[in-house]
């Protein structure tokens, strides 16, 4: 009985693991902007009202906008 639980632990500590790095991946998501003029790389987080963004193919949005 010890064993299966200490087994199924360390499975758990595991999956959570790989989870954390996935969530830390997905969020260094970085997309071209136009801002004043420029195109510009930056990360998601860092979008102003006013920015256009350059929506490509298969890229899935994180923010309400405007399409033009």
């Amino acid at each position: 009985m010890i064993i299966i639980t200490v087994v199924a632990s360390g499975n758990n500590y595991m999956k959570e693991k790989q989870f954390r790095k996935l969530n830390e991946v997905a969020s260094r998501k970085n997309i071209n902007v136009i801002r004043n003029g420029k195109t510009v790389n930056m990360s998601v987080y860092e979008l102003l009202v006013g920015d256009v963004v350059y929506v490509q193919t298969g890229e899935i949005l994180s923010v309400d906008g405007v399409v033009l």
